[in-house]
């Protein structure tokens, strides 16, 4: 198998992963004159600067719990953790910021994955189950903190 660049280039590959994002559809808070940057801005509350506003989902750029500064994840499990979230809110309740453990699921024909927390800047790994069968998790740490856990068909 090889990959074959826009320039021509062939380069020889044993496997291909593919990383398809989404630019995030701002014009309406655009519009509405609220603050943009690869999503529509949020506090820890998911409020937009106009604390009548909210954005969750795929468009919200919101504070890393982590205080790494800020993140706009997109998945269907925080569009529904965000909307809990925010319901919540707005009927009263007392809660910090939102603080969800991101989560992700994907089926790619036989294999699951499945992966709790981000692990980027993760400084080591362990490593559970036999890549080799196919059934493994991998967690990963920074420092002694676990960030996050992925995990193929387990």
């Amino acid at each position: 198998m090889e990959v074959l660049l826009a320039d021509g280039t062939r380069l020889p590959a044993d496997v291909v992963v593919v990383g398809v994002g989404v630019r995030p559809e701002t014009a309406l808070a655009e519009t509405a004159g609220l603050d943009v940057a690869d999503g529509v801005v949020v506090d820890e509350h998911l409020r937009t600067g106009d604390p009548r506003i909210h954005a969750i989902g795929d468009c919200a750029r919101f504070p890393d719990p982590a205080g790494t500064g800020s993140l706009r994840l997109e998945s269907v499990q925080n569009a529904t953790d965000q909307g809990k979230y925010v319901a919540a809110f707005l009927m009263g309740a007392d809660a910090p910021g939102y603080t969800a453990v991101p989560w992700f699921w994907t089926d790619q024909y036989a294999a699951k994955l499945q992966i709790a927390g981000l692990t980027t800047g993760h400084d080591r790994c362990e490593t559970d189950g036999d890549p080799a069968s196919g059934r493994f998790s991998v967690r990963c740490y920074q420092g002694g903190k676990l960030l996050g856990v992925e995990s193929v068909n387990r």
